[in-house]
């Protein structure tokens, strides 16, 4: 009897690292993602906090807001203001380097966003990795008022290919699956927008022992870190910029809060 179970739980470990491989991939000897599941359907439910019955390999989800922009600090929202930092970041971005440099860290995605990918650049290069970028992760949810009730589309629209700059392509890779931006919509369109996110992401690492980079924004951010929670996703937690949030998966498939030093919960 034993040694059939332990030749189970050996076929097991190899088949699990056989598609954690498939997954994950490798840049100087720190691996990456080299495939990822493709988009789901806008109508999954959002997740309960519970994996259910799938046996979990516990992942470690390091969760980063973008620094701190130009938009953020003056109040102001353009293309500019949100696409350069703000004179914090100069201290900001090299202490999120210090506090991932000892991390393990096997796989990262991204928000195509400039800002995102700005704050993700050197920790990536410190980590010798790369980072897929994910249109999941761009924000979202930012609406208030009335425009919280109107109802969503009937699909997710996308609006063009995601396209990466000379200076970010060395450490960043698009999703061949899922390389289109999502088209802005309103506050319902960018919940279902997060349960995508949710959705693609137990699919892709779910299982699999993953330490997970994922660098994003504030809304979209806090309500995807709910939603792993088991929260109720309202946009109560809110993530600091160039802070980290880290959660763990306990062995029943839920998530745990480890620590979140400079973010905060809205009450």
């Amino acid at each position: 009897m034993e040694l059939r179970r332990s030749a189970r739980t050996v076929a097991w470990i190899a088949a699990s690292w056989a598609v954690f491989s498939l997954c994950v991939g490798c840049a100087n000897a720190k691996p990456t993602i080299s495939s990822i599941a493709s988009s789901a359907a806008s109508s999954i439910p959002a997740h309960t906090g519970k994996i259910g019955s799938v046996k979990p390999g516990l992942i470690d989800v390091y969760f980063v807001r973008h620094a701190e922009t130009m938009a953020n600090y003056s109040g102001h929202y353009n293309t500019k203001t949100e696409d350069s930092f703000a004179p914090s970041a100069q201290k900001s971005l090299p202490a999120i380097v210090k506090t991932l440099h000892n991390v393990r860290l096997d796989a990262a995605i991204c928000s195509p966003q400039w800002r995102t990918m700005a704050t993700a650049l050197p920790v990536l290069k410190d980590h010798h990795m790369k980072a897929v970028l994910w249109p999941e992760l761009n924000e979202c949810c930012n609406q208030i008022g009335a425009a919280r009730l109107k109802p969503p589309r009937k699909s997710i629209l996308h609006v063009g290919p995601i396209k990466i700059s000379s200076n970010f392509l060395p450490y960043f890779q698009l999703d061949p699956t899922d390389n289109q931006w999502i088209a802005n919509g309103d506050y319902q369109d960018g919940l279902i927008q997060v349960k995508l996110l949710v959705k693609k992401f137990l699919a892709a690492f779910q299982g699999k022992a993953a330490h997970v980079l994922v660098v994003g924004h504030g809304y979209c951010g806090g309500r995807f870190l709910e939603s792993l929670l088991g929260l109720p996703v309202v946009g109560h937690l809110i993530p600091g910029n160039a802070v980290l949030i880290h959660l763990r998966q306990q062995s029943d498939g839920s998530f745990k809060l480890i620590s979140m030093k400079g973010s905060y919960w809205h009450k």
